[in-house]
């Protein structure tokens, strides 16, 4: 089931999408996240499977985190 929610099945120019995630292509590699934002607060959450690091950042603006 994660291979196929980390394999793109839709994009564009710019963006890459998994089932359920955005896919970034940082390097030749591809790193998932999740990012939301709602009046007053945004989130992104992403994971470097190479490193195993979690990033997990939370702003009360909402927009450009």
């Amino acid at each position: 089931m994660l291979t196929d929610m980390f394999k793109c099945h839709s994009s564009d120019d710019d963006d890459k999408y998994g089932y359920g995630i955005w896919l970034a292509d940082r390097k030749n590699r591809i790193m998932p996240y999740f990012a939301g934002s709602d009046p007053g607060v945004s989130f992104v959450s992403s994971y470097d499977r190479e490193k195993d690091l979690l990033i997990v950042k939370v702003s009360n603006f909402e927009e450009d985190v």
